[in-house]
């Protein structure tokens, strides 16, 4: 059985019988765990075997943080410093903040791939509104600081075994609307476009960027139809203008602003026709199945191959990967600076 094309959610920290025959769907390409599937360390574990084996070959399994960032893993794992607090380091020095980013990237990393999962949604390549809010899932307001960092942390994935999936094409850095509670607007013109968040994916592509989410933000003055839904933003400008050869996939379709489009299913076609490769659908069963039954016989053999790639690389289990050396190092080097004095008080000089 070959993957799918629409990836989706479960409820809580095992599978039901209606998850069950969603996940065996052959429109199925994989599932997104949350905070709130995770109890314990063995129960992880134990719900992504059983996902493994529902299929040949099994599932994608990705992570996403729902809005948090990447300190919001569950018990078990490493507590980070968040993605503001990497970008006020590399602030202070560069180089060391360069080196410690990718440290937190392999480490985050490493840590998801030793209990099976293939990818997480990250890193976050949207910036921050300006330089004096403070938002603590942007890596920086400055673009070129945003790329360095991003790029850092791209890398450190990429050494653990893990692909990278940048988000939200084409940036979040014009909007304070959230796309889960209504449609947000940018009325940029191209050109500032290009000065700030497209200078950060621009630049992360050139690096090998493996994956990302495009947004459910309209960007008026470019095309009518939310990036998500837009062949221009999708075909002619990502794929023929930037030259991205990786995966793309829409936000979640279970957005407010994925509504504009119409029905779940009217939602995914529109997207795959723009030119996403998988679609997302969470927090809606019924949507799910609905998006699932309305792609029955929907076949993309080039969206097939670049999704084979999202597939983590092998890596040590859990236990192993806590007992080597290069693990002790680097999480006491992170849990050293998370807990710094200085971290903290650089951190309540930002607000």
């Amino acid at each position: 059985m070959s993957l799918g094309s629409v990836m989706i959610d479960l409820e809580g920290t095992s599978i039901s019988e209606q998850e069950r025959k969603l996940l065996s769907h052959p429109q199925t390409a994989g599932v997104v765990l949350f905070p709130r599937n995770f109890q314990s360390i063995s129960q992880i574990q134990g719900l992504i075997k059983e996902i493994r084996e529902l299929r040949d070959p099994h599932l994608l399994i990705a992570i996403d943080h729902d809005g948090e960032g990447i300190e919001s893993l569950p018990v078990g794992f490493t507590h980070f410093p968040t993605v503001r607090e990497l970008g006020i380091i590399y602030e202070n020095n560069e180089f060391e903040g360069s080196e410690f980013t990718e440290k937190a990237g392999w480490l985050f990393a490493a840590e998801l791939r030793s209990i099976g999962i293939d990818f997480s949604f990250y890193p976050g390549l949207d910036l921050d509104h300006d330089e004096d809010s403070y938002d603590e899932c942007a890596f920086h307001y400055d673009a070129e600081f945003t790329a360095v960092l991003a790029c850092s942390f791209m890398k450190g994935m990429s050494k653990a075994g893990m692909q990278a999936v940048g988000k939200h094409f084409p940036g979040y850095g014009g909007v304070s609307d959230a796309s889960s509670d209504a449609l947000p607007v940018d009325n940029r013109d191209m050109a500032t476009l290009n000065e700030n968040d497209l200078h950060v994916f621009k630049r992360v592509l050139k690096k090998g960027l493996p994956a990302i989410v495009a947004t459910h933000i309209l960007y008026q003055s470019v095309d009518s139809k939310p990036a998500a839904y837009s062949t221009v933003w999708l075909t002619l400008i990502l794929r023929d203008e930037l030259g991205f050869k990786g995966v793309v996939i829409s936000d979640d379709l279970s957005m407010k602003a994925a509504a504009v489009a119409g029905s779940y299913s009217q939602r995914a076609r529109l997207a795959l026709k723009a030119g996403c490769d998988m679609v997302l659908v969470c927090n809606n069963p019924a949507g799910a199945a609905e998006v699932l039954k309305e792609l029955e016989g929907h076949t993309n053999l080039d969206s097939q191959d670049r999704l084979k790639k999202m597939y983590g690389k092998s890596s040590k289990d859990y236990d192993a990967l806590r007992s080597g050396r290069h693990w002790k190092k680097a999480s006491k080097i992170i849990a050293d600076v998370h807990n710094s004095a200085w971290l903290e008080m650089k951190h309540n000089q930002y607000g």
